[in-house]
């Protein structure tokens, strides 16, 4: 009877043992996937971008700076309104990187330039205005598909 005893405490035990480190390691991970630099680490790994103004400025980067060598943006000599914006990459890429206009609304095309450059063209859509306010500043964000 001790033995039989002794042995269901002992798996008892185990099995107590077992639940508490599964308990802990999910508390480990809990904590870690909330935490914003894992977060960061893993954003840029997936799908990596970068905003950007209409000075070329980098104003958030999220993993896709190393892919850049450069930001050109052309702008409209009468009204500042942005162009095209070239962008000369460290590698070519089997899917081109998107742009997109954060702050307006364009028709974005492109075509390969020298090397691993990849010219984006604008066609302003829509003349957006807000209580008579018009869009002076332009940002853009440019993510790297993998």
């Amino acid at each position: 009877m001790k033995s039989i005893l002794k042995t269901c405490a002992t798996v008892l035990a185990v099995i107590l043992t077992l639940f508490a480190i599964q308990q802990y390691i999910g508390y480990l991970v809990d904590k870690k996937v909330h935490e914003e630099n894992f977060i960061d680490n893993i954003a840029s790994r997936v799908r990596p971008f970068v905003i950007f103004d209409q000075n070329g400025s980098i104003l958030a980067e999220k993993g896709a700076r190393k892919f850049i060598d450069k930001i050109e943006v052309e702008r409209n000599k009468k009204d500042g309104v942005p162009i095209s914006v070239k962008v000369a990459f460290t590698k070519a890429f089997g899917v081109v990187p998107v742009l997109e206009c954060l702050d307006d609304i364009f028709v974005i095309t492109y075509r390969r330039g020298t090397m691993y450059e990849i010219i984006y063209g604008l066609g302003r859509v829509n003349f957006l205005t807000f209580h008579g306010a018009t869009i002076s500043n332009w940002r853009f964000r440019l993510e790297i598909v993998r």
